[in-house]
This record gives structure tokens, sequence and C-alpha cells, in this order.
């Protein structure tokens, strides 16, 4: 990759609202952007390499590496809820995520594209109180 484009890169990742990751076919994170940080408190050197039992409760990394999983398999988008702590706000946010397959050139999957949009606001206004998440 060439500079001009490493800094587009890097630029994209600073500025995008949502939380974005990719992870390899064993739930290893490669990287994610700004708002993914900002999300669980971690950076991104120090989240590479990492699966997601290393940063969240047992319960919910089960769930993300369903989901995982599901989403490489089927080779199609999964969407999903979710309560998560966000670590900058130090609450529960409820995240609308979105895992598709990540896929080589020759369409071999190699990994999990994931983002995850905060809708806590939005379920308060727009989505009835029983509605189940």
């Amino acid at each position: 990759m060439n500079a001009a484009a490493k800094a587009q890169l890097k630029v994209l990742k600073k500025n995008l609202p949502d939380a974005l990751w990719i992870k390899d076919v064993n739930g290893r994170f490669i990287l994610c952007n700004y708002a993914y940080e900002q999300m669980m408190g971690i950076t991104e050197a120090d989240l590479v390499g990492k699966t997601d039992y290393e940063i969240h409760p047992i319960e919910l990394a089960n769930s993300f590496r369903l989901q995982d999983a599901q989403a490489m398999q089927s080779k199609d988008a999964i969407i999903n809820l979710a309560w998560v702590m966000h670590a900058g706000r130090g609450e529960k946010r409820l995240y609308e995520t979105i895992k598709c397959p990540l896929l080589s050139e020759v369409g071999q999957v190699i990994g999990v594209l994931g983002s995850a949009r905060d809708i806590t606001n939005r379920r308060k206004t727009a989505i009835p109180p029983d509605f189940p998440v």
C-alpha cells in the first residue's frame, strides 16, 4: 500500500462514526477504527491479536463468536442487536451490529468484517418499550 492509500485509510478509520473491526477466521482481531477504540476502551495496538474472550465477558464473547461463524458460513451479512458496555461513556449502549464474511480475491473466507452503530437513543424514541432485545 502506498503512502497516499495509507493516509486515506487512516483518515477513514479516524472519522467513520460507526465502530468497525476485522477479525481473522480464528476470531483474532486484525484491525479496528477509532470509534471501536472509544467504545471498547482499548487501542488498536492493544487489540490486534486478541479474541473476544480476552476483552468481553464469556457470555457476550460466545454470542459474538457464534455470530462470526454464522456470517462466515452463510457468506452473507448477519444483523444483530447487542447491549455492550461503552467504555468511554461508562454505560451500556444498544448496538446494531452487521457482520459479513471477509473474502479473499478468489472468494475464500478469510475472516469477518464487523460494524456497530449505537442505536440506544433511536430505541428510546422509535422502538416500542416491549420490543424484545
